[in-house]
């Protein structure tokens, strides 16, 4: 019995941690820090579909173009955990900076041909 509950007490804090990790990863590739931007407003909603794992390949971005305009992107990869929140991070940040770049023209093909460059991809 007493070896029983050393192992409960083990996983217990084993899971405690995993969960501490997913919750930061979540908080870092979950953004609510958008833009003010005058006469826009945002607001999303992130519910994950799987109650347990809240870690997964959906993302959503709003920022600003470095000529002042608002971009925003939406995704998802396939998969859940953190393989797949790897992997959304990656390509969240490559389109950032993909658009960040396409200056003269922001469209969703241009900044889509230049995120999946071996250069941003990895």
């Amino acid at each position: 019995m007493e070896g029983e509950s050393a192992t409960i007490e083990h996983l217990r804090s084993e899971l405690a941690a995993k969960q501490a990790t997913v919750d930061t990863l979540l908080k870092g590739f979950v953004a609510t820090d958008f833009p003010v931007v005058a006469g826009l407003a945002f607001d999303v909603l992130y519910q994950p579909a799987a109650a347990i794992e809240q870690l997964g390949g959906d993302w959503y971005d709003i920022f600003m173009l470095p000529d002042g305009r608002v971009a925003f992107s939406l995704g998802d990869v396939c998969g859940r955990g953190l393989a797949a929140a790897v992997k959304m991070g990656q390509a969240k940040q490559a389109i950032k900076v993909a658009a960040s770049l396409q200056i003269n023209d922001p469209m969703p093909i241009a900044v889509l041909d230049q995120a999946n460059k071996p250069a941003f991809t990895g």
